[in-house]
């Protein structure tokens, strides 16, 4: 009885080239989950901004200065959220790690 899947076998490449195949695709998809969280982030910041515009002529004085802070708060905790590496990497200069905010997608490296 003939073998159906010898010229299957024939046309697979090599072990080696399907794993670097493999690594380059993973390393691709990751890219792309990043570059998605990255302009998730942008949308949210555009929007709170276009949000701000409006508040801002409706809240004066004080309630003012507590929505700033509380957005500034709600950014912090979502760029942690979607491992947004530029701010995360501010935030662990300064030393703010809160175990609320756990890193994902960012390894902090320590010497």
């Amino acid at each position: 009885m003939d073998n159906k899947f010898e010229s299957f076998d024939s046309k697979m490449p090599p072990i080696e080239a399907r794993d670097s195949e493999i690594t380059e695709l993973n390393d691709q998809l990751q890219q792309e989950k990043d570059a998605r969280k990255e302009e998730r982030f942008c949308w949210i910041l555009t929007c709170m901004v276009l949000l701000n515009v409006w508040f801002f002529e409706h809240i004066s004085g004080w309630g003012v200065i507590g929505l700033i802070v509380l957005q500034f708060i709600l950014l912090i905790i979502l760029s942690r959220k979607l491992g947004i590496e530029y701010f995360t990497d501010i935030l662990d200069k300064y030393g703010y790690n809160h175990p609320f905010m756990p890193i994902k997608n960012h390894e902090k490296t320590k010497e």
